[in-house]
């Protein structure tokens, strides 16, 4: 520790120090050396100890690795509904478990870093899917972790990758609330043309029928058409009720185009 001190105050630089295991013959050296790398890498990977015996690691190590299938999918859910307090809660527990409690080696820091980050990048396909190909950028920063041996620094990237994308979905989100409204708006004003479409009311807001479709239906819990055809429907029972007209006259009035139509959906 008095190394260490000094090393810090003269050159302003931390010192790491591996100890292997105690060998009494000359013949062992070699396994001294790999002892010693192989604390060199666990040290450089978990950020912790800066000098620590092969002993002690023995004495701690776990071969058990603790991410079940269950804390993947809340991971994976969490990314996906923009909930970043209970992604970053899962991530920290998940580390914190294999590291603080079951101390797994080198090769298990490295399963566990590959698996979340697999996670992840899995859960960003399935959001770029959802609102566009703006996420999939988030891919690639995720795979450029993959480079770094500190879990620690690994963590607090991720972390900040996720805050960014639930962000996003959050805005998109609100966005797409208001859009859901001005469409609502536009039906409810035009739902008599007989023209009206969802090709025609996604050209109107200058978007794909498909994408138009999508927001819709979140955010109203319904189709398009059907929306148009509840509308119309109930248009046409309070004109049954005061005009004297066919049914034919009638469904010109509420948008359809021919009496067969109407009375499908009637």
């Amino acid at each position: 520790m008095k190394i260490r001190k000094i090393i810090n105050n003269h050159y302003r630089t931390d010192l790491s120090a591996s100890l292997s295991s105690i060998y009494k013959d000359i013949k062992y050296t070699n396994r001294a050396f790999k002892e010693t790398m192989e604390l060199m890498e666990f040290i450089e990977q978990t950020g912790g100890e800066s000098v620590l015996s092969y002993s002690e690691l023995n004495i701690r190590n776990n071969p058990e690795y603790h991410y079940t299938l269950e804390e993947e999918q809340k991971l994976a859910n969490a990314v996906k509904k923009g909930d970043y307090e209970k992604a970053s809660d899962i991530i920290e527990y998940v580390i914190n478990k294999n590291m603080n409690e079951l101390m797994p080696d080198s090769k298990m820091i490295k399963l566990l870093k590959l698996n979340i980050i697999g996670t992840l990048i899995n859960a960003v396909e399935d959001i770029g899917r959802l609102y566009g190909r703006g996420y999939l950028v988030y891919i690639n920063e995720f795979e450029d972790l993959i480079q770094y041996k500190n879990i620690k620094y690994i963590k607090d990237e991720i972390l900040s990758i996720i805050y960014e994308i639930c962000k996003k979905i959050k805005e998109d989100r609100r966005r797409e609330f208001q859009i859901g409204e001005k469409v609502i708006g536009f039906i409810n004003e035009n739902y008599k043309n007989e023209n009206m479409n969802i090709s025609s009311i996604a050209e109107t807001f200058n978007m794909s029928p498909s994408y138009l479709s999508k927001i819709f239906k979140l955010q109203i819990g319904e189709g398009i058409l059907d929306y148009i055809n509840k509308l119309r429907v109930e248009e046409a029972k309070k004109l049954l009720k005061v005009k004297k007209c066919s049914m034919e006259v009638i469904a010109k009035m509420v948008g359809y185009s021919n009496v067969k139509t109407f009375t499908r959906a009637f």
